[in-house]
């Protein structure tokens, strides 16, 4: 077998050899991820959100702060409907908050022209957690929050 051709031969068997080695790597990191990481349970959260004289908000933002210490605890979150319902969802669509005590944010980003940056319309306590003063409990089981009153 002359030389050439000899490495032709280890190169294919090495190519062969470090493509199947890639492919098994990539199937145990796959797996790995896939592995049914525990997610904390969650429940069913919906709400609304009114103005003082008790009509609706649309397109507020609500987003859920976890009362724990634990920084990394996620955050529900959901968007107002043209009626001010909400549904809270934390790690897909719908499916509500984990139970626990909450402090409350609630902002309502639009913008009158497109070329302009979109401005909160909602009162700036309310935007953060740390001074909008409403704080809820998400229970195990369905959550029918109390409407949120804006003043």
């Amino acid at each position: 077998m002359s030389i050439v051709r000899r490495l032709l031969v280890l190169s294919a068997r090495n190519y062969f050899r470090n493509g199947l080695c890639m492919a098994a790597c990539t199937a145990v990191v796959f797996a790995a991820g896939c592995s049914g990481e525990k997610k904390i349970p969650t429940f069913p959260v919906t709400g609304k959100v009114l103005t003082a004289e008790g009509g609706p908000v649309d397109h507020a933002l609500i987003v859920l702060h976890p009362q724990s210490s634990n920084a990394t605890a996620p955050k529900p979150r959901g968007t107002t409907n043209a009626d001010g319902s909400f549904e809270l969802s934390t790690f897909n669509t719908g499916d509500g908050a984990p139970e626990g005590r909450y402090q409350v944010s609630i902002e309502r980003w639009l913008r009158k022209d497109p070329n302009e940056s979109p401005v909160n319309h909602l009162p700036p306590n309310l935007a953060s957690p740390a001074t909008s003063e409403i704080e809820v409990e998400v229970k195990a089981g369905p959550n029918a929050l109390d409407p949120f009153k804006l003043r």
